[in-house]
């Protein structure tokens, strides 16, 4: 049988949890503070991720409801059929759509982004031109990725769904009911766009370690985070290694997500950390080698 939407939001958020309990026990039991840093940061990641999902969540929630209730004033004067398609996106946006793309970026930046900074600090020591960083790169990562989502994947499912009722509005002749039906269906949308949200958000934190790490100059990159029971084959066969930014792009989780973006996939608990040379040599960690990338690759296959 299929899963379900809302399994899968479900099962997301029991990772989440997982994730977080696995990362504090072992951030107790590791004794190497750069290591313990390490695990905090990728706990904070994981923590601003569940953050700024929760604000969008809450965001368009608020913006079906005051949609909802628009349409009920609306219909008090006039009936929905004669309600323009055109004025539906600036119903969608004035009821409070474009205050919860803005509210996103503003916890994705001050939730996500001091992690990632965090993790490129670890190593000062071994850089020279940390100081000079601009991260306004970064910021630009966050704005983009969450704009994008609100465009193409938010605002038009809110249209659609509103559009294909008020088509019906003439034949049903019931604005009452034609109202409830939009309500039914924007709940029921809503845990559809908050999945896509948080799988979106874990390639948002992602994406800006990656830019971090470029401007930092940073060529080593340790796949990191917990191995438990909902640990896929792919990251087992990687977590605790490091890899090069090309070594990176020759890995293949064997689901048409690159994975410096999306590590295994939907729903992955795992982060990239930006190391150098030297913290590696710190930390004892092993490189990465052509026959561990040909391993993880086929285990993705298998699985």
């Amino acid at each position: 049988m299929a899963c379900t939407c809302g399994e899968i939001h479900r099962l997301s958020e029991s990772g989440d949890q997982r994730a977080r309990a696995e990362l504090n026990r072992e951030i107790a039991s590791t004794r190497d503070p750069t290591e313990r840093s390490l695990l905090r940061i990728q706990r904070d990641q994981i923590n601003g991720e569940i953050a700024t999902t929760k604000t969008f969540d809450r965001g368009i929630k608020s913006t079906g409801r005051a949609v909802v209730d628009q349409l009920k004033t609306i219909s008090q004067s006039r009936p929905l059929s004669n309600l323009p398609r055109s004025a539906v996106r600036d119903l969608i946006r004035n009821s409070g759509l474009d205050q919860a793309m803005f509210d996103t970026i503003d916890s994705g930046v001050s939730r996500l982004l001091p992690s990632v900074y965090d993790g490129i600090a670890l190593n000062v020591d071994d850089l020279l031109r940390f100081n000079a960083i601009d991260f306004t790169d970064t910021q630009t990562v966050v704005a983009s990725t969450i704009g994008t989502l609100f465009e193409d994947t938010v605002l038009p499912s809110f249209e659609q769904t509103i559009n294909r009722q008020l088509a019906n509005a003439t034949i049903v002749d019931d604005d009452t009911q034609i109202i409830d039906d939009i309500a039914l269906q924007l709940n029921q949308h809503q845990r559809n766009l908050t999945t896509e949200a948080r799988t979106q958000t874990s390639a948002m934190s992602r994406m800006a370690t990656q830019v971090g790490a470029a401007l930092a100059g940073l060529e080593y990159q340790l796949y990191s985070g917990v191995v438990d029971g909902l640990t896929r084959p792919f990251c087992s066969e990687i977590v605790g290694i490091a890899f090069t930014n090309k070594q990176i792009g020759e890995l293949n989780n064997d689901q048409g997500l690159p994975v410096a973006l999306y590590g295994g996939g939907y729903n992955c608990r795992h982060g990239w950390s930006p190391v150098s040379e030297g913290m590696l040599e710190r930390l004892g960690k092993p490189r990465a080698t052509s026959t561990i990338i040909k391993n993880a690759n086929a285990a993705a296959k298998r699985s």
